[in-house]
């Protein structure tokens, strides 16, 4: 059975990306990007501060990218073991032991003994990735409630952490300066390569690690995609609400999330045909 086959803006139902449209979306949205950090953020953040609740601090806390990723790992490792166990089975991977160390045992050089563990090195990664390509497999294939919830927390998890992949090394490198410096200092600007949460704010994290999850739930379950896009555009706009981001943080972060939920679907569901990627 195949899930979300309507598209989204940049996979097709066959699970092909348009790659053309994302990069020209890309380039669209860099140059709303440049556009807002040299002329528009200050004005539209000073109108939008305005529509500032205590509320927001709700969404902050529950969307934030910790949240996603412990929520969804948690989901994924007790959906995932009980419907491997159920489905799949963990196999006999301990049959081998005794010969394996008896083998070892008559092999006591140490050129030997390093090519014994760089081939057990190996055939643990390839035992791991079949296991993980047989886990998406199934759970793609299958209907019942159990294989939904493992799909969902499985393909949002993998999906919020490409998101948070691209944008902590983004974050670190173009420094950019809180709206807090703005409305105490009357200062914009860059500070590169600092891990300091003040200069960290390009691109937005919970706008990436909101429409990561969101959009990928909404391609899974394409009769909810109205509420889960809406939900992440209000995210979005929340960060500048409270003042935590200018418009062009959560444009940028937005789009990495959507990017990463239709890649990462586009990846594991290539996987779970092939086993490859």
């Amino acid at each position: 059975m195949r899930w979300g086959r309507r598209n989204n803006m940049f996979l097709t139902k066959e699970n092909h990306i348009r790659w053309i449209w994302l990069a020209v979306a890309f380039l669209a949205v860099a140059a709303l990007c440049v556009w807002g950090i040299f002329w528009a953020d200050v004005p539209m953040y000073l109108y939008l501060r305005q529509f500032d609740w205590v509320g927001w601090g709700v969404l902050d806390t529950a969307f934030s990218f910790g949240v996603w990723l412990v929520v969804s790992a948690v989901a994924m490792a007790v959906f995932g073991t009980i419907f491997y166990s159920k489905k799949i089975g963990w196999g006999d991977g301990h049959k081998n032991n005794a010969r394996t160390k008896e083998q070892s045992t008559n092999k006591t050089s140490f050129f030997a003994s390093l090519i014994n563990f760089g081939k057990n090195i190996w055939g643990f990664i390839v035992k791991t990735w079949t296991r993980f390509a047989d886990f998406i497999k199934s759970v793609n294939d299958d209907s019942s409630a159990l294989g939904t919830a493992a799909r969902t927390a499985s393909f949002v998890f993998f999906s919020v952490l490409a998101a948070g992949v691209i944008v902590a090394p983004l974050k670190f490198a173009f420094g950019r300066m809180r709206p807090v410096f703005l409305e105490a200092l009357d200062q914009v600007g860059f500070v590169p390569f600092t891990n300091d949460w003040a200069f960290n704010g390009f691109p937005s994290g919970h706008a990436a690690a909101g429409f990561a999850g969101l959009v990928m739930i909404g391609l899974l379950f394409p009769r909810i995609k109205w509420a889960t896009w809406t939900l992440a555009v209000i995210i979005g706009v929340s960060r500048v609400f409270a003042g935590d981001h200018f418009p062009s943080d959560v444009l940028a972060g937005a789009f990495i999330g959507m990017v990463s939920a239709d890649l990462v679907k586009f990846m594991l569901q290539k996987i779970a045909k092939s086993g490859r990627i």
